[in-house]
C-alpha cells in the first residue's frame, strides 16, 4: 500500500507490505523515496516559500522545513515537516487563520519606540506544503512504480 497523508504541517508519504516484496524491490523503493521527498522539500522551499505562495522575508520558516525518512521491517516512511519549534507561524499559513501579535515595543526608524497591544492578524490561506505535494503527486507516483519495475 502506498499512501499519502497530510496532518498539520506534515506531509507523509508511507510504502508498506514489504514482507512480500524482495530485498531488491525494498532497496530501489528506499532510494525512490529519500528522492523524491527531498524533491518535495526542495519544491518547498526554493519555490514556494522562495516567491511562489510567499516571499521570504527572514528565512525563519523555510528553515523549519525538514525531512525525515523512517524504516522498519514493514514500511517505509518519508516526511516533509515544517517545525513549529522554529516558526510557530508556518500553520497559520499553510491553513489560513488568526495569528495572536503579543504586545510589544516597535522600535522606528527615527530612534523614537512605541507601544504596539496585543492584536490578532487574519492571515488568508498561502498553502507551500499541500501544494507542493499536489504539483509533484503525478512524478511521486511516477516514480515509485519506476523504481519497482526497474527492481524486478
Amino acid at each position: 500500500m502506498i499512501a499519502v497523508e497530510i496532518s498539520g504541517e506534515t506531509l507523509t508519504l508511507t510504502v508498506d507490505y514489504f514482507d512480500q516484496l524482495s530485498e531488491r524491490i525494498y532497496n530501489s523503493l528506499v532510494s525512490a523515496i529519500i528522492d523524491v521527498i527531498r524533491e518535495l522539500k526542495n519544491l518547498v522551499v526554493l519555490g514556494y516559500l522562495s516567491g511562489q505562495v510567499l516571499k521570504q522575508v527572514s528565512g525563519r520558516l523555510a528553515s523549519s522545513i525538514a525531512e525525515d525518512i523512517e524504516q522498519t521491517a514493514d514500511a517505509i516512511t518519508g516526511k516533509v515537516v515544517q517545525r513549529y519549534d522554529l516558526a510557530p507561524y508556518g500553520h497559520v499559513h499553510e491553513q489560513g487563520g488568526s495569528f495572536i501579535i503579543p504586545a510589544h515595543i516597535r522600535h522606528l526608524k527615527n530612534g523614537r519606540e512605541v507601544a504596539v497591544s496585543s492584536y490578532i492578524m487574519e492571515v488568508p490561506r498561502r498553502s507551500f506544503m499541500e501544494a507542493a505535494l499536489q504539483e509533484l503527486a503525478e512524478r511521486i507516483k511516477d516514480r515509485l512504480v519506476s523504481a519497482v519495475r526497474g527492481a524486478l
